[in-house]
């Protein structure tokens, strides 16, 4: 959509002009807990959004593992009707350092989601895997920023609807985070989809504002 375009791009002239003042890498946190807000455009719908939580787990020097749930709502007042989808995810990633205040990281990760029609019943499920690769950029003491490649491949089994199909889709996440203390910061994550094609729900691009709570890597 126009609008979320045009945000990821003010939103990346913004987050470059913290690029002085760096910090370290090692201030790059891979455990954490996090909860957020998300503003979406899904096909044929008025209006998509709902709240998200999920938590990493850093583990070895360079391995992580994360999990997350998800509830989104979309309503059609045009089709007259309203659906709701829960998403659970899971994945395992690795990272490295690139440079002296970056990582670069790569997961294989997990999703299933279940849409309903509200009052209406089983709409059908979608599931499949991801293949992401990024890097995080700790530009100072309190800001971080980074972006993503994902690469997404689902099979959609369309319930009460009868239609079974394949799909996959490419997409790009940009990100930033202001640190309000050294453990807990807050930020806006955008996502701009390249085809869609997946749950109704998360079938275009995306704005989330999420609050984050960052711990030492615990084993």
């Amino acid at each position: 959509m126009k609008r979320t375009g045009i945000a990821l791009v003010s939103t990346a002239a913004l987050l470059m002009s913290y690029s002085v003042f760096a910090a370290d890498a090692s201030d790059i946190a891979f455990t954490y807990l996090e909860g957020g807000w998300t503003e979406a455009d899904g096909d044929d719908f008025n209006s998509t959004d709902g709240f998200g939580i999920a938590g990493s787990l850093g583990f070895g020097s360079n391995f992580y593992a994360q999990a997350g749930y998800s509830m989104l709502n979309s309503d059609s007042t045009d089709l007259g009707y309203s659906v709701d989808v829960d998403t659970w995810s899971i994945a395992l990633g690795y990272h490295t350092r690139l440079t002296t205040n970056s990582e670069m990281f790569f997961a294989l990760g997990w999703f299933d989601s279940n849409a309903d029609f509200k009052n209406s019943g089983d709409l059908g499920d979608t599931d499949g895997f991801n293949v992401e690769s990024g890097v995080r950029y700790r530009a100072s003491d309190t800001m971080e920023f980074g972006g993503a490649l994902v690469y997404t491949n689902g099979t959609v089994d369309g319930g009460n609807e009868g239609s079974n199909y394949d799909y996959n889709d490419t997409s790009v996440r940009i990100y930033g985070q202001y640190f309000i203390m050294p453990a807990w910061s807050v930020g806006l994550r955008a996502g701009l989809s390249g085809s869609g094609g997946g749950s109704l729900a998360s079938s275009g691009d995306s704005l989330t504002l999420f609050t984050r709570y960052s711990f030492g890597d615990v084993l």
